[in-house]
């Protein structure tokens, strides 16, 4: 799996075997984790995790937090290259939590834990279309994001 290594210089560290143009969204996906900084903050909750272990609201917000960072980087490599590499972006996503190992456990690495969830996070965002900036297209297009969303979700 593709992953960030390091808080100061981090390094993004892909497969061999990926084909080129997964790449290109891949690193998109965890340059966005460098770029918000994500590694570090992830440390800091694993730090706060280790101290506060017993608290099951710890755990809670810190499962919340990985997830939502996951998504969200998932959301602006949407943005970034658009609507069409839902598929291809999410039989990558598949395609690495297949691969996961069940002994390997790296509590500040990001991964693909939830890999169902992100799959349908990415068929449900959907990128507007900015050419017009009136309110009633703006309006149309979201409620149209609802509908297909779930026509996606239903054929998987």
């Amino acid at each position: 799996s593709p992953f960030v290594l390091g808080i100061i210089r981090s390094r993004i560290y892909i497969p061999f075997r990926m084909p080129k143009q997964e790449q290109a969204y891949i690193l998109a996906h965890e340059e966005c984790h460098i770029r918000r900084l994500d590694p570090l903050w992830k440390l800091i909750a694993f730090l706060l995790l280790a101290v506060y272990w017993w608290n099951p609201l710890v755990w809670i917000a810190f499962f919340y937090m990985v997830r939502d960072m996951e998504m969200s980087c998932d959301e602006a490599v949407i943005e970034q290259f658009g609507n069409e590499i839902k598929q291809g972006y999410s039989n990558s996503l598949l395609s690495f939590a297949m691969e996961r190992h069940p002994y390997s456990f790296a509590p500040v690495a990001f991964g693909e834990g939830d890999a169902g969830r992100r799959i349908k996070n990415v068929y449900r965002y959907y990128v507007a279309d900015n050419s017009c900036d009136c309110r009633t297209c703006n309006a149309h297009i979201k409620s149209k994001r609802h509908i297909d969303a779930e026509k996606l979700i239903t054929r998987m």
